[in-house]
C-alpha cells in the first residue's frame, strides 16, 4: 500500500487533489505520511522528508470566557477584523453559550504554541482555556492498543 493511501482517521480536513475533484481526509493529532506536498500545499505544519510529506496535527477544544461577559466587543471585532487566524491554525467549528458568556471552538494546530499568536489578538477581550482534545474514536483506539 502506498504511503498516500493509507487510511487516516480524526478531524475532517478538505485536500485538493490535482484534479477538480475534493477529497475529504480524516487527520489524527499525530504524524502521516503521503507521497506528494502538493496535496497539502494548503494545510499547516507540512513537513518533506525526501519524496514523504508529513503533516502534524493536534485537535483543541478552546474555550472563550468574554471579559465581563462583553460578547458585543468581540462580536465588533470579529466583524471589523475576521478571526485573525495565523497560516498554521485551522478553525473548525464553534458554539455560543446560550447567555452569550463563553464560545467553545474546536481548532487545528500543529501544537499548543501555534495557538498562541491568535489568543494574543484576542487576550484583551477574552480569556482562553486551550484543551487539547481526540475524536471518540480516536481516545478509545488508544485504550485498546
Amino acid at each position: 500500500m502506498a504511503a498516500s493511501e493509507l487510511p487516516v482517521r480524526g478531524a475532517l480536513a478538505s485536500v485538493q487533489p490535482r484534479t477538480s475533484v475534493t477529497k475529504h481526509m480524516f487527520i489524527t493529532p499525530c504524524t502521516i505520511l503521503v507521497n506528494e506536498a502538493s496535496h497539502f500545499a494548503d494545510r499547516p505544519a507540512v513537513r518533506q522528508l525526501g519524496s514523504l510529506v508529513i503533516l502534524v496535527s493536534m485537535l483543541f477544544m478552546v474555550i472563550e470566557h468574554f471579559r465581563q461577559g462583553n460578547a458585543e466587543a468581540v462580536g465588533a471585532r470579529f466583524k471589523s477584523q475576521g478571526r485573525m487566524l495565523p497560516g498554521s491554525v485551522i478553525y473548525h467549528v464553534s458554539w455560543m453559550e446560550t447567555t452569550g458568556a463563553r464560545c467553545y471552538q474546536i481548532m487545528e494546530a500543529p501544537s499548543r504554541e501555534a495557538l498562541g499568536e491568535w489568543i494574543g489578538r484576542w487576550d484583551d477581550l477574552v480569556d482562553f482555556e486551550v484543551v487539547p482534545v481526540l475524536t471518540s474514536v480516536d481516545y478509545w483506539s488508544q485504550q485498546r492498543s
